[in-house]
């Protein structure tokens, strides 16, 4: 609706002028020609302010969070002017996983169960949503507490015999090498998990495991006068890797 307005000390009621609904942003300038004055127009402007919409959001904060422990998060939107604000606790925040035992509250706060990774570190996305959009921050979950022991390896292995030589020089010679295994448990069974035999270049005739899977054997031809070396590497069920040597001589007869 226009307005009353002053000319030269008269005032001219306008208010039986409307202004149609501005479809656009922007600023309008209204012209009124008077009936009762045709040489006077009144002008007028009128702004219709461009609408402010949210364009995109986002959020901080650590990339880790460790068991028993707890991090924060902040919730940003930026409009469409490019302004960035924080709406930390009037967006929505929320995980992509419920079963890690991790939970967010609406201020974006994460906190991380006790023992609740399963001895294993594990991601989850945080995810803010304001205003109809989303943004989503993955974190990892990490495992702070201690592997138990492991009771079900071995403390050492040794390669038998450590150097043998062939008594009779010119004759076959096949030794027979023994790798014996110390299992951490004395009631413990098959402690090897892998074992390999370095030949190194040599022949191999045989080799076998022993009933308990306690020790394991190879039977070499080294029929070729040299001095010959042979490696073993054993890998117990704990991960761990043991490794012994040992040398065989077949003298010139």
């Amino acid at each position: 609706e226009g307005h009353d307005r002053t000319i030269n000390g008269v005032t001219y009621n306008t208010r039986r002028v409307f202004v149609e609904t501005l479809a656009q942003p922007g600023v309008y300038t209204l012209s009124v020609r008077l009936e009762s004055e045709p040489n006077t127009i009144l002008t007028d402007t009128y702004t219709r302010p461009v609408p402010v919409t949210t364009a995109s959001v986002t959020s901080t904060g650590p990339s880790a969070v460790n068991e028993g422990a707890s991090g924060t998060f902040i919730g940003y939107a930026t409009d469409s002017q490019g302004v960035q604000t924080v709406r930390t606790t009037q967006g929505v925040w929320s995980l992509t996983d419920n079963n890690l035992g991790a939970t967010i509250s609406q201020a974006g706060v994460l906190t991380v169960g006790a023992n609740t990774t399963r001895n294993d570190t594990r991601a989850v996305g945080v995810r803010f949503t304001y205003d109809g959009k989303t943004h989503e921050k993955q974190v990892s979950l990490v495992d702070t507490t201690p592997a138990p022991p492991c009771l079900n390896g071995m403390s050492g292995i040794i390669l038998s015999p450590a150097t043998v030589t062939n008594p009779t020089p010119g004759s076959p010679f096949r030794p027979t090498f023994t790798v014996f295994t110390t299992p951490e448990n004395p009631n413990q069974t098959s402690p090897i998990a892998n074992i390999f035999w370095f030949t190194n270049g040599a022949t191999e005739i045989s080799r076998s495991m022993s009933a308990n899977d306690l020790s394991a054997t190879i039977t070499m031809n080294y029929d070729t006068p040299s001095n010959y070396s042979i490696e073993v590497r054993v890998t117990d069920t704990c991960g761990r890797v043991f490794t012994a040597s040992a040398n065989a001589i077949n003298p010139n007869p």
